[in-house]
């Protein structure tokens, strides 16, 4: 099964994600923003999902700092328009 880590700040946004992921098939493990995401983050996993602007640590700083660790696919979702 592939297992993917979430990390979104907004409690409606992650857990929409979380379910329709399951529905899918997916394992899935979530994070309330980009700190929590590193803290979660190991090779484990297969993709992550993540927003860009969070409290703590931004989905950037956060993807800097998964990257010193592994390759694997990140996917940034936002509502930011630029």
């Amino acid at each position: 099964m592939n297992k993917i880590l979430v990390v979104e700040d907004d409690e409606t946004i992650r857990n929409s994600i979380r379910i329709m992921l399951r529905i899918e098939g997916y394992e899935v493990d979530t994070a309330v923003d980009g700190k929590d995401g590193v803290e979660r983050f190991d090779d484990s996993y297969n993709l992550v999902v993540m927003d860009i602007m969070m409290p703590r640590m931004s989905g950037i700083d956060a993807c800097k700092k998964m990257r010193e660790i592994s390759n694997i696919p990140i996917l940034f979702l936002t509502a930011k328009s630029s």
